[in-house]
């Protein structure tokens, strides 16, 4: 079940986080798929309500970050413990014209990657095993939590 739940992690959002990650961008944007990442960090910053203005700063700033342009061309790797929120946070803070797409970027290196979906599988279980019902074996448990998620699995799909 929790390895189940854990795959509705929308894709996009981690493959955004490692798009913006410098240790990795190298890795994404040689492909088709940098555009349709940079296309979704646009879609994210119209949805957060920025101008047209700054749209096209964000532009012009994914565009430098893709390539290794300045002023993000210098990235220094720290090791295991490098943090690419920390870096993001260092260049809205110490380099200027970079301020809208380091938030956009804090926004996604923000985002918890694991708390919803254990949170929804806890609660599920809590709701299944509660104090009258304390003696039910952990693999009925399972299959009744497994029913649950297809029935609502289906019920999502045929909606």
């Amino acid at each position: 079940i929790v390895n189940k739940a854990t795959n509705e992690i929308p894709v996009n959002t981690a493959s955004i986080c490692l798009f913006l990650d410098p240790r990795y961008r190298s890795t994404v944007k040689e492909t088709a798929m940098a555009q349709a990442l940079q296309l979704k960090v646009i879609k994210t910053a119209q949805g957060r309500g920025v101008g047209d203005e700054a749209l096209v700063r964000i532009v012009n700033q994914l565009a430098a970050y893709t390539n290794d342009l300045p002023p993000f061309d210098s990235f220094v790797f720290g090791g295991k413990n490098f943090d690419p929120h920390s870096w993001w946070q260092s260049k809205c803070s110490t380099v200027s014209g970079v301020s809208d797409l380091a938030r956009i970027a804090l926004l996604y290196f923000s985002i918890p990657a694991s708390a919803a979906a254990p949170e929804r599988i806890f609660s599920l279980l809590d709701w299944f095993q509660s104090k009258r019902r304390n003696s039910i074996s952990i693999k009925k448990l399972v299959r009744m939590a497994t029913v649950k998620q297809f029935y609502e699995q289906e019920a999502s799909l045929n909606i």
